[in-house]
């Protein structure tokens, strides 16, 4: 890469650094608004709604792994692009062999018939093509097989130029050895300056061209292409984790409004009822999912995390699942199997009992529990 190309490349990679810690930042901060909106329940009544309609639907299966296929597809299709592009600008000078050379139209000299070259007319030559068209060329004849009105690509001031025969000098006593050819776009009024010898011509083209995508294969092979598409990428790949993060987080609000209406998902919360109101029946088997080794479980955790109501005022935690974790856990009821299970496992166990609003620690010692 010259020096000019180095520094567009690291002005791209610095403006791709910080649209890229723009972009992260504004996703973190609407994400964390969203997950407290939902932990809230202020966005309760359209996630029962979502829900209760996406209940008539049936479910598919294979509905993740078509999801993963799709992003899987567009990264495929992404580096597959970056690559060609990559391809088609190292072989752009290369002379063509066996294997065919697919090279875009830089100019617009042969996008059209100008009114003064008949010959296109006369001869039915419609083999035209446009600016940024990527045009497939292949192996050159040799000289004697070439013939009049071929489009060859030739070289000339280290620049390779895409035109028409439109005249072949035979070799004679000026040139015994060589053919001159005359070459000329369709498009302009008058022929190349200079006759151009078989020895300039890399490859012949031979009506074969994909339209148009030439100007998005020339973005691809700049440094500001590699960037967006490397951000495409990460983007594809970062999506679904923050999908997950609010699924997990409306799944635990679906699961409360299915507590209250009594069908229960196994590991969520139930509610229920007795002469002090309502009681949020916790699994130890949520607690494990949703707690790190040594942090205390009280009500106010449990609300910061959205696995109870904002309004729920008194615990209870039930024997169902396993812990293998050391836990602080306070609340107002247990199980007897649960107090078990969590001291087990090296977790202190801390009864509660309301009054007034406030809770009180009834007896606790050294993470025995007496009634």
């Amino acid at each position: 890469m010259s020096s000019y190309q180095l520094y567009v490349f690291f002005m791209c990679l610095v403006v791709f650094l910080l649209l890229a810690s723009l972009s992260i930042f504004c996703i973190a901060v609407i994400l964390k608004l969203s997950l407290r909106l939902v932990d809230s329940g202020a966005d309760d009544k359209k996630i029962i709604k979502d829900y209760k309609k996406n209940q008539n639907k049936r479910k598919s299966k294979y509905g993740k792994l078509l999801d993963y296929a799709f992003s899987g597809i567009v990264c495929f299709v992404m580096l597959s692009i970056l690559v060609c592009a990559l391809v088609v600008k190292g072989n752009e000078n290369a002379t063509v062999g066996n294997m065919p050379v697919y090279r875009i139209v830089n100019t617009g000299s042969m996008s059209k018939k100008h009114e003064r070259n008949t010959y296109l007319v006369k001869n039915n030559l419609n083999n035209q093509f446009q600016a940024f068209d990527l045009i497939k060329t292949e192996k050159l004849p040799d000289e004697f097989d070439l013939k009049l009105y071929d489009i060859v690509v030739y070289e000339v001031d280290e620049m390779l130029i895409v035109h028409r025969i439109v005249e072949i000098e035979e070799p004679n006593q000026y040139h015994p050895d060589c053919r001159h050819f005359r070459l000329q776009g369709d498009a302009v009024e008058a022929a190349d300056r200079f006759p151009v010898l078989y020895s300039q011509m890399r490859a012949i083209y031979r009506d074969s061209k994909i339209p148009f995508i030439g100007s998005f294969i020339m973005f691809m092979q700049s440094p500001a292409g590699w960037l967006c598409a490397l951000l495409v990428v990460i983007a594809i790949f970062a999506m679904p984790i923050l999908d997950r993060k609010l699924e997990k987080a409306r799944q635990k609000r679906i699961d409360i409004y299915l507590a209250r209406q009594g069908a229960t998902p196994k590991g969520t919360v139930v509610i229920l009822t007795d002469a002090m109101g309502e009681v949020a029946e916790i699994t130890l088997e949520l607690l494990s999912k949703n707690y790190r080794r040594g942090q205390t479980v009280d009500i106010y955790s449990l609300k910061k995390k959205g696995l109870v109501d904002k309004s729920c005022c008194r615990i209870k935690i039930t024997s169902q699942g396993e812990i293998k974790k050391p836990l602080t856990i306070k609340a107002h009821l247990f199980d007897k199997d649960a107090i078990s299970k969590i001291k087990s496992c090296g977790g202190n166990v801390i009864k509660l009992t309301s009054f007034v609003g406030k809770e009180i620690i009834k007896k606790s010692q050294g993470g025995q529990v007496n009634d």
